[in-house]
C-alpha cells in the first residue's frame, strides 16, 4: 500500500479550479479540497492520486499527478523532465487510437 505524500504549493484548490475550468472539466462550482489519496515512487517519477471535493459544480472525483522525482541525477532529469516530451507521448498514443488519460502540464 502506498502512503500519501504532502501537497505542494502548486496544488491549491484555486489553481485546480482554474485548470479544470480552462480544460472544460468543470463548468460551475469550485474545488474546495484537495487530498493525496495514494502516492507511489517509480524509478524516475512520483505518481499521486488526488481526491477532489467541490462546492457546487461537477468535476472529476480524482486526478492523477505524475512528476519527476527530485532525487534523480540532474542530467537525467533534464532529459526526462520535459513536459512537452510527455505530452507528445500522449498525443501519439491518441493518434494510434490507444486510450490514454487527458494530460496537461502542471507548469502551464
Amino acid at each position: 500500500m502506498s502512503t500519501p505524500s504532502p501537497l505542494d504549493e502548486g496544488l491549491t484548490p484555486e489553481r485546480l479550479t482554474e485548470v479544470l475550468r480552462a480544460g472544460g472539466a468543470l463548468d460551475g462550482g469550485r474545488v474546495v479540497e484537495v487530498a493525496v489519496e495514494t502516492s507511489r515512487k517509480t524509478l524516475i517519477s512520483v505518481i499521486d492520486r488526488l481526491r477532489l471535493r467541490y462546492d457546487g459544480g461537477d468535476g472529476p472525483a480524482t486526478l492523477i499527478r505524475k512528476e519527476l522525482r527530485q532525487d534523480i541525477a540532474p542530467d537525467l532529469a533534464s532529459i526526462l523532465g520535459r513536459d512537452d516530451a510527455l505530452l507528445e507521448n500522449y498525443r501519439l498514443s491518441a493518434a494510434w487510437q490507444i486510450t490514454t488519460p487527458v494530460c496537461r502540464p502542471a507548469s502551464g
